[in-house]
C-alpha cells in the first residue's frame, strides 16, 4: 500500500507516509515545509525505494565566503525533493482511505477473504505449476507472495 495525506485544498501537495520495515510499529513521513516537495512513482522495481534530493546554497569561493560570512546563508537548504519508488503491485491511498480498509479488514469477514486469499493464491501457482513444473521452493514462495499482494490490490481496488 502507497499512503499519503494530501496537505492544503489544492491536492498538489502531499505527505507521503512509509515504513522501512514490515515490523515496524509507527510510519515515518516525508517533511512538511515550504522547502520540500514529496512524489510518489510506481516503477517495475520489486522493493519500495526513498530516494531524497537536497539544494544548498553554497559559495563559489572563499572570496565571497569571507564577504558574506555575517549572512549565514552558507549550506542553507533551498529545495527537498522525496521520490517514493513503489512497485506496480502497490496502490495508492490516503490515509483516511487505509484507516477505513484496515476496519473492514478486522471485521467479521476477515475468514471469508483469507479463504477467498487462499484460493486465489493456490489457483496462481498451480497455473505457474502447469506452464513450469520443475519450480524451485523458493520460486514458488516468490509467485504466492506476487499472487497475495495481486489480490489483496484487486480487493481494495474493488472497495
Amino acid at each position: 500500500m502507497a499512503v499519503y495525506q494530501p496537505v492544503g485544498t489544492s491536492g498538489q501537495e502531499n505527505i507521503l507516509i512509509y515504513k522501512t520495515n514490515q515490523k515496524q510499529k509507527k510510519a515515518t513521513h516525508t517533511q512538511a515545509n515550504e522547502y520540500t516537495t514529496s512524489k510518489m512513482k510506481f516503477t517495475n522495481r520489486s522493493t519500495p525505494e526513498l530516494k531524497i534530493t537536497e539544494t544548498r546554497w553554497q559559495f563559489k569561493n572563499s572570496f565571497y565566503r569571507y564577504l558574506f560570512l555575517w549572512s549565514g546563508i552558507d549550506g542553507t537548504l533551498v529545495r527537498r525533493t522525496n521520490v517514493i519508488e513503489y512497485p506496480h503491485t502497490f496502490v495508492k491511498l490516503t490515509a483516511a482511505q487505509a484507516q477505513r480498509l484496515q476496519k473492514k479488514m478486522t471485521g467479521a469477514n476477515n475468514s471469508q477473504i483469507q479463504a477467498q486469499t487462499k484460493s486465489f493464491v493456490s489457483a496462481k501457482v498451480q497455473a505457474a505449476m502447469v506452464k513450469q513444473p520443475n519450480m524451485s521452493a523458493h520460486q514458488i514462495q516468490q509467485l504466492s507472495q506476487q499472487a497475495e499482494q495481486e489480490f489483496l490490490a484487486q480487493l481494495i481496488r474493488k472497495n
